[in-house]
């Protein structure tokens, strides 16, 4: 025993001069195990990562059968130790001496390529790829080979997986649920080959230059794993399309991928899956499948996406008859409408609020009138649910719509006060030598910042003064707080051009008024970056079409030309 230890730790250490006296005197101690994990000599000179030479020198005096020795913990042969360890040479020494070792699997079931991709291996990955037997891959179901598929996917390896769902159309449907959130989106348009062959030398300087950036590069692969992933869809698409009974496709996760597609807003994923099968469309009553397809759209809020299965996919037209169907609580799918979504996407809690109300009247729009009165087991309506879960949303709107607005009609009090002041008084005293343009600017764009700001502060005392009921946020305080934030913004801006002809007039030959006008435009600069942002999403919440499902979308008007 103590012959062993010492061979054993001689290994540990990297010094394969003593190991090798040692087990040349005594072969038998390539095969031994030390301690209670059952590590083999081998076992342990992968794990030390002192000398790939040692290995590589052990493994030539192994036979096949004890390079499969496992150790106990985990079922891992020495080449599990080297993919771990991730070490090339290793790797590839022992699938030269025994490629059965590529079918071994560990106590969990997993075989050397799916170990390398749990790692993240990319580099044995492919050797081990390439190197395993596809009907191990295939076997048992192809439960090996969906998982490569899978862990491709998830880690955007489109040519492995491609490749491997073209071989072989038998393979379990759980690489589908990995496809569903990892699907690459519409294709990237590369302008690349036409800055390429212009002439001009902007154009030469435009293309170099995205290609020293990389650019073209991320643009180029970003095409390539679109086109890959397009193909490795159509081809789970045949296999699903002649899958008729609902139960197989359950079982095989196809549900759970198209769920998880319609969580993350994946269009082409969600209308690939549905129209390669009608059962998505309109499932059994018994099973509610597809009712449970709508629900997902509605509660992830993904407008695009839910239009697009009205209007795109075959068998949506029963999307009626589905809303009428109720889930164990009684709840339809304009009870479902009613709920908040999982996220809330506008920072802005009154915004939001807005959303949520725009979102559920759109929905009620596609149902049967009587959808708004029927009662869940709670005996709650759509509406009075709606009311129920936006209880603490429409608090938070009322916050921050105060607070805004308070803010801001203190800055438009101020502006009031000042150019009130400004009208009665003269600039530059009874001089009658003043400018009379000049002068005439000064008091036009003094009362438009009167005018102005006196409105801002009546829109903002409008909103302070609100009762803040459920249905102002719809339009009424979104409308009022758009109008007040731009016509402040006029007003300051209109209060500056004042203070900046003054100078103008007071000081008509000197260079002063130029640095302090430029310095004048700041603030208006300043109030703009901050405040157009949320302008812009407030015009695009009030008076946008974003969360229309019933407009039609634009490729149908180019389809009637045609």
């Amino acid at each position: 025993m103590e012959y062993n230890a010492v061979f054993f730790k001689a290994i540990e250490r990297g010094d394969w001069d003593t190991a090798k006296r040692y087990f040349m005197e005594n072969r038998k101690l390539l095969k031994a195990t030390y301690k209670s994990s059952n590590y083999t000599a081998l076992h342990y000179a992968v794990a030390s990562k002192k000398n790939e030479e040692i290995v590589e020198d052990m493994v030539e005096y192994m036979s096949e059968e004890d390079l499969e020795r496992k150790e106990s913990s985990c079922g891992w042969t020495a080449l599990a130790k080297a993919i771990e360890s991730g070490t090339a040479s290793m790797v590839k020494c022992m699938i030269n001496k025994n490629a059965n070792l590529l079918c071994i699997a560990d106590n969990v079931g997993t075989i050397p390529v799916v170990l390398a991709l749990h790692y993240q291996r990319m580099d044995l990955f492919h050797t081990l790829y390439y190197a395993t037997p596809m009907e191990v891959l295939l076997s048992g179901g192809g439960k090996h080979g969906a998982t490569v598929i899978s862990s491709c996917i998830k880690l955007k390896n489109s040519v492995v997986s491609t490749e491997s769902a073209i071989k072989d159309d038998d393979f379990e449907f759980d690489n589908l649920f990995m496809l569903g959130s990892r699907f690459a989106g519409p294709p990237v348009e590369s302008d690349t080959s036409n800055v390429n062959s212009a002439p001009t030398p902007l154009r030469w300087l435009v293309s170099k230059l995205v290609q020293l950036s990389g650019v073209y590069k991320r643009i180029e692969e970003q095409k390539s794993v679109h086109e890959r992933s397009i193909k490795l869809l159509e081809n789970m698409c045949k296999t699903i399309g002649f899958i008729k009974e609902e139960s197989t496709l359950k079982d095989g996760l196809v549900f759970e991928a198209l769920f998880e597609a319609v969580d993350e807003g994946n269009i082409k994923f969600v209308e690939e899956i549905m129209k390669a099968n009608p059962v998505f469309a309109a499932s059994s009553t018994d099973q509610l499948y597809s009712r449970d397809i709508y629900v997902r759209a509605i509660q992830s809020r993904h407008v695009d996406l839910f239009k697009h299965i009205l209007q795109k996919v075959p068998g949506s037209q029963y999307v009626l008859q589905i809303s009428a169907m109720p889930d164990k609580y009684g709840n339809k799918l304009l009870h479902e409408a009613a709920r908040l979504p999982p996220s809330l996407s506008v920072p802005e809690a009154a915004l939001q609020m807005q959303k949520e109300l725009q979102w559920f009247e759109e929905v009620k729009k596609l149902l049967h009138p009587t959808a708004s009165t029927d009662k869940n087991v709670d005996n709650l309506t759509p509406g009075e649910l709606f009311t129920q879960n936006h209880k603490d949303l429409i608090i938070e709107g009322k916050k921050w719509m105060k607070e805004t607005a308070n803010s801001c009609s203190v800055v438009a009090a101020l502006i009031v006060t000042m150019v009130f002041a400004a009208a009665f008084t003269v600039p530059g005293g009874e001089d009658h030598k003043i400018d009379r343009k000049l002068y005439n600017i000064f008091m036009i764009s003094d009362g438009f910042s009167l005018f102005t700001s006196t409105t801002s502060v009546f829109m903002f005392l409008g909103i302070l003064t609100s009762r803040f009921q459920e249905h102002d946020f719809h339009i009424s305080l979104p409308r009022k707080l758009f109008i007040g934030l731009t016509i402040l913004f006029l007003s300051i801006a209109s209060m500056l051009i004042t203070f900046c002809v003054v100078l103008l007039i007071m000081l008509p030959e000197s260079w002063v008024p130029i640095p302090v006008i430029l310095f004048a435009s700041l603030p208006v600069t300043l109030f703009a970056f901050l405040q157009f942002p949320l302008l812009i999403r407030i015009f695009r919440s009030t008076y946008g079409r974003s969360f229309s499902l019933t407009s039609k979308p634009e490729s149908t008007d180019k389809e009637k030309n045609n």
